[in-house]
């Protein structure tokens, strides 16, 4: 897997949705290698709906259970294909990491990380 170009680092504020975003690059590709979801500020309340979009196509997607505690954290790293490293984008297309709000006092950190070519 090559090592990753950028990373993109996001914060909530509390009990807030945030996306985080690479900007697309023209005639290129986003590929992601690896995300990063920390959870602080309380105890979530809820599940919290973590989405890899391409775009505004939702590429992958889960949840953070609801009960996760202050410092916990969910990371995704996809593995080398023999055909694409990590999850590939379109041309032309921002890369979005959405996290869903965590309920009050919550508050997330989110990273994604990959390269472009």
């Amino acid at each position: 897997m090559p090592t990753p170009q950028w990373t993109e680092v996001g914060t909530s504020s509390a009990n807030t949705a945030k996306t985080t975003t690479r900007a697309a690059v023209l005639n290129q590709r986003h590929y992601i290698t690896a995300i990063d979801v920390i959870v602080r500020g309380a105890t979530a309340a809820n599940d919290i709906r973590i989405e890899l979009r391409d775009g505004s196509t939702v590429e992958w997607n889960t949840y953070i259970g609801s009960g996760k505690v202050q410092g916990e954290r969910y990371a995704m790293v996809w593995p080398a294909t023999d055909e694409v490293d990590g999850v590939q984008l379109s041309v032309n297309t921002a890369a979005n990491l959405v996290v869903a709000a965590g309920g009050a006092s919550v508050i997330t950190e989110a990273n994604i990380s990959g390269y472009t070519k």
